[in-house]
């Protein structure tokens, strides 16, 4: 299936969630394809094989870069595929962990606590 909108990994650490989410959707509003776990792993099934396929089917990858990941196994696997794929990664230096609303702030975005959804512009 082809699309014409680049798909775009978010690899983050749990602990930096509330910041993934705004990225996430500031992602989305862009007019960008964001691949997110909390929208897409199935986690009654094995998590390797469909982090391996989801970064193989992006274009590239946003690394949330934060001392939670840095110690993340899941994340130190998915920055590994990217690699190993030649994915592209921009690495997002995201310390402290409060800076999250600030960013949705600044981009005009709803943050992630937000009850209205965020549409992509058509």
């Amino acid at each position: 299936m082809m699309h014409n909108k680049q798909t775009i990994f978010i690899s983050y650490s749990w602990a930096d969630a509330t910041f993934a989410q705004c990225v996430r959707n500031m992602v989305q509003a862009a007019g960008l394809r964001p691949w997110i776990d909390f929208e897409r792993l199935d986690l009654e099934q094995p998590l390797e094989p469909q982090l391996s396929r989801a970064i193989s089917s992006t274009d590239w990858m946003i690394l949330l870069d934060s001392s939670s990941a840095r110690s993340s196994q899941w994340v130190q696997l998915e920055l590994e595929l990217a690699n190993q794929m030649k994915k592209p990664i921009v690495q997002l230096p995201i310390e402290p962990s409060n800076c999250s609303l600030h960013l949705c702030k600044i981009a005009k975005l709803p943050s992630p606590k937000s009850s209205q959804p965020v549409t992509s512009p058509s």
